[in-house]
């Protein structure tokens, strides 16, 4: 669920991070170009020279302000979906070390299908600890 504009939540992100329309189910921001779109904390997005994110880190596109036909990109579940495809101490830190080469293999599809562009491509928390669990129960059973 999305922050309303008006409730609690969304007025203390709005003082902590100041461009959080994004954030906000009743907010709709237009623009022509990315820059036209606010972006979420530096330490999120990635978008801060002097406080880059750790080495090997991504930012979901729309946590660096995404314009896409005219209207910015919203964040989602979705974006923190990417958050862990794309942060090396997550999913790829998990993987780099799994002792297993099928769980290594397993984690790195589900890094594939998290990558996406476009937060529709991508599944949601739901869906990749549901495909967890389906490797776990089949790889149990053979062991």
């Amino acid at each position: 669920p999305r922050a309303l504009a008006t409730s609690p939540v969304a007025r203390a992100a709005v003082r902590e991070w100041s461009k959080v329309s994004q954030l906000q189910a009743d907010s709709v921001v237009k623009c022509a170009r990315d820059a036209d779109c606010p972006r979420t904390h530096y330490s999120h997005s990635c978008s801060d020279p002097d406080h880059a994110c750790e080495p090997g880190a991504r930012a979901a596109p729309e946590a660096g302000g995404k314009c896409l036909a005219g209207t910015c990109m919203r964040l989602s579940e979705k974006t923190h979906v990417f958050d862990v495809a794309n942060r090396p101490w997550l999913l790829p830190g998990i993987a780099a070390r799994a002792e297993d080469p099928a769980a290594g293999d397993f984690l790195r599809s589900l890094i594939r299908l998290a990558n996406q562009t476009l937060p529709e491509d991508r599944p949601s928390f739901a869906e990749l600890l549901d495909r967890l669990d389906q490797f776990e129960k089949s790889h149990r059973r053979r062991a």
